[in-house]
């Protein structure tokens, strides 16, 4: 694909904002502070709003991005910040209008439309950013080339234990489902709520393709009242025959930062990736390290001008959505005893806590065995 090159002034990048609300109000804000590096804001779309006048964040909001292509005339990028069923769409038709686009994560619903959108990014020559932003990290690039001296990796493994309220599940009619009218939406802890942990411990591994992925294990369960996971465990094979484990958790007691783990051949190493933090411990000496982060969207904005690499191309989210697919395709999460769920808290604050889950989420990573591996006694017995 070939980058638009600029001469020394170069015209704003005209930029749709798809999505208003939740995370799009965090892109507004982004692209007024970018205003100054040459983005302009020209429309937003969000048929979910509606304002009288029709406006937000300066500009004319529609309620359809065909409508807001056809009056504003060309754009540069479209971000897309919108409910998970609709990314392929909109990606669909901001490819097909001659735009880049930064979507959001997870990029689509289904392994099908994945490919589907990749072989549009090729036809349309344009490309798309997916808004991964742990992978802006540079300390994956100081893992991948191992300037902490813990040696090759070995193994990886996430542990992600957050805590969610009823008023998350109720956020949206999509939250918490598999599916909707028909369409996937698999909105659950792997695939949304923690799907950076999925990620990043993925990257760490050098598994980021499609085919880079060698076979995936799901350990899914629920302790809400929705249709999707929201504790559970993956473990991934990959093609160069390492093991990633996944356990996370949206039913803790106590919100953690999530951490990725890396096992090297000489040390490990710990990253959380929320804070850029890089815990070694090599040969009994340990050391912690912040790295800085690159801005996605200004990534973005400089393979536009001077054909910069982009950090999260769509392709280089193959494995993670065949985590997705996995996700997706696997029995439903079964439904954890309620003898082993305490509930905390009233109305939308009320959320669930499933008994001594840190120390299961923990154990499953550090083992890389699964819940039903491991015996817990709300969990489905092992076939």
């Amino acid at each position: 694909m070939t980058a638009a090159h600029s001469d020394s002034i170069a015209p704003p990048a005209r930029i749709v904002l798809v999505g208003v609300r939740g995370y799009g109000a965090v892109h507004a804000e982004r692209i007024a502070r970018l205003a100054e590096r040459g983005v302009q804001l020209v429309a937003t779309v969000d048929p979910g709003v509606v304002l009288e006048p029709p406006s937000i964040y300066g500009v004319t909001l529609y309620a359809d991005l065909t409508e807001a292509l056809d009056a504003v005339g060309p754009v540069d990028v479209v971000i897309i910040a919108a409910p998970i069923a609709d990314h392929f769409r909109l990606a669909d038709i901001a490819l097909t209008s001659g735009a880049d686009v930064y979507l959001e994560k997870p990029p689509v619903a289904s392994v099908e439309d994945f490919t589907e959108l990749l072989a549009t990014e090729r036809k349309t020559e344009r490309v798309v950013q997916v808004g991964f932003q742990s992978l802006g990290s540079r300390a994956l690039e100081m893992l991948a080339a191992d300037t902490i001296g813990i040696g090759p990796v070995v193994r990886a493994s996430a542990v992600g234990v957050w805590s969610r309220t009823a008023g998350y599940w109720n956020r949206s009619p999509w939250a918490g489902r598999r599916s909707l009218n028909g369409r996937p939406v698999v909105d659950g802890v792997v695939t949304n709520a923690l799907a950076h942990a999925v990620v990043t411990a993925l990257a760490v591994v050098g598994c980021r393709r499609l085919d880079d992925v060698e076979s995936v294990d799901t350990d899914l369960y629920r302790a809400n009242p929705i249709d999707a996971d929201d504790t559970s465990v993956v473990r991934i094979r990959t093609t160069e025959g390492l093991q990633v484990t996944c356990a996370l958790t949206l039913c803790s007691a106590v919100q953690r930062e999530p951490e990725v783990h890396i096992e090297g051949s000489l040390g490990r190493a710990t990253f959380a990736y929320t804070a850029d933090r890089v815990e070694t411990e090599v040969a009994g000496q340990t050391r912690t390290e912040i790295a800085t982060r690159v801005d996605l969207l200004e990534n973005l904005l400089a393979y536009r001008r001077d054909g910069t690499p982009l950090l999260v191309p769509l392709v280089s989210t193959g494995a993670f959505m065949r985590v997705l697919g996995a996700v997706a395709t696997s029995e439903e999460p079964v439904r954890i005893d309620p003898r082993a769920i305490e509930w905390e808290g009233d109305g939308q604050d009320r959320r669930a806590v499933v008994e001594d889950i840190e120390q299961w989420a923990i154990k499953a990573a550090s083992s890389g065995r699964t819940f039903a591996e491991l015996g817990a006694r709300w969990a489905r017995r092992p076939t």
